[in-house]
């Protein structure tokens, strides 16, 4: 198991970052159908504006690949693939694993 650390620049501007916060609940539910589960998310407050920072959890290195081909048949997919397209800016998705240290990013932190 490993996760897809992606690192979204979005196009400036607030609706942007509405419309980022509401596609990609959809997009988390149809890549949960092929496995790939959405960690969590954050947007930069010091840095970049509009950056924001998402980890998806996947077996292995391919497996966002895979997801994102079976999922292009999904008229829903197409959609929201669209909008993503019109409000990101760029976009660097990056295969990382954990460390022997580190927690499980479900368990919370005292």
């Amino acid at each position: 198991m490993g996760y897809v650390l992606a690192r979204v620049q979005l196009k400036y501007g607030n609706e942007n970052l509405n419309r980022y916060n509401t596609t990609i609940p959809v997009i988390a539910d149809l890549f949960a159908l092929e496995g790939v589960s959405l960690r969590h998310g954050w947007i930069t407050q010091f840095g970049s504006l509009y950056e924001v920072w998402d980890v998806w959890e996947v077996d292995d290195s391919a497996h966002m690949s895979r997801a994102r081909t079976s999922l292009r048949s999904k008229p829903e997919y197409g959609e929201a693939h669209k909008v993503l397209a019109e409000i990101i800016q760029s976009e660097d998705l990056r295969y990382v694993e954990s460390l022997p240290f580190s927690p499980d990013l479900a368990t919370p932190r005292n």
